[in-house]
């Protein structure tokens, strides 16, 4: 009998050798993953599975230093295991991009889920951002009918993951600056969240026909200044023919040739 009985346990021992290397060749996985910042916070969300039974702790590295970690008890092989945890004041590098590109260097997020009682069984999930960057669209050329005043588009999108207000400025750049009169060059955003677009009107009078100028566009952070776009966009006008032009428009011509010759003499 006793025989038997000692049978029975070395079975069982057997039965869960076997069974012991499946639990540890697996390996903790996530199947959701999500992130948000602020100047202040930058708080990690996730869910894990594991086929082990024990816990999953999950630590956060922010750009390899700074970090924050949770530990999800055990509740059953493969029960999906959610938590977050938060990095305090986060030390994101700001460096602008060498490219020229207008936002920051890359900033590396790491998160590693891991067996509590094996910390070698574990799995790593890895995600790049930007603090800070602009995405601007504004067209490369204008042709305005001489004498009018045309709208040039500009279109700023928040691109980083950090809220920012930008600085919008057009400046007539030459050859001939006093060619061109620009109206509502400097303007501002309202607070942009991350993806959050707004639009910009700036008004652009050619005051002479036959001649090419320049217009520099700018978008600035106000945040971090030396995330920038800057453009040249070039303008030549268009002549108006005589029958477009009433009384009005004919003193406009006559004032605007005097303020021109002005500058000229």
């Amino acid at each position: 009998m006793q025989c038997n009985n000692l049978a029975l346990v070395l079975s069982v021992f057997a039965i869960l050798a076997l069974e012991m290397p499946a639990y540890a060749a697996a390996q903790p996985t996530f199947v959701s993953f999500s992130f948000s910042t602020t100047a202040n916070q930058l708080n990690v969300n996730w869910i894990t599975e594991y086929s082990g039974n024990t816990s999953v702790s999950v630590e956060c590295k922010l750009n390899g230093v700074q970090n924050c970690s949770y530990t999800t008890p055990f509740q059953y092989p493969g029960a999906p295991r959610g938590g977050s945890c938060t990095i305090i004041y986060p030390n994101y590098t700001t460096t602008p991009d060498p490219s020229g590109l207008p936002r920051t260097v890359a900033n590396q997020l790491a998160c590693t889920a891991y067996n509590t009682s094996n910390p070698s069984i574990n799995t790593t999930k890895s995600v790049s951002f930007y603090p800070r960057a602009i995405e601007v669209s504004v067209p490369a050329s204008m042709n305005p009918t001489v004498g009018d005043t045309q709208n040039l588009l500009i279109t700023v999108k928040n691109n980083g993951t950090l809220t920012d207000n930008y600085t919008v400025s057009v400046i007539s750049t030459g050859p001939t600056p006093n060619l061109l009169v620009v109206t509502g060059g400097a303007q501002s955003t309202q607070s942009l969240d991350t993806n959050d677009v707004q639009q910009f009107y700036v008004g652009l009078t050619l005051l002479v026909s036959g001649k090419s100028t320049t217009a520099n566009a700018t978008v600035r952070s106000k945040s971090q200044p030396t995330i920038q776009f800057s453009m040249l966009v070039s303008v030549k006008g268009t002549d108006k023919s005589l029958p477009e032009f009433d009384a009005f428009g004919v003193l406009q011509i006559i004032a605007m040739a005097a303020l021109f010759a002005s500058f000229l003499f």
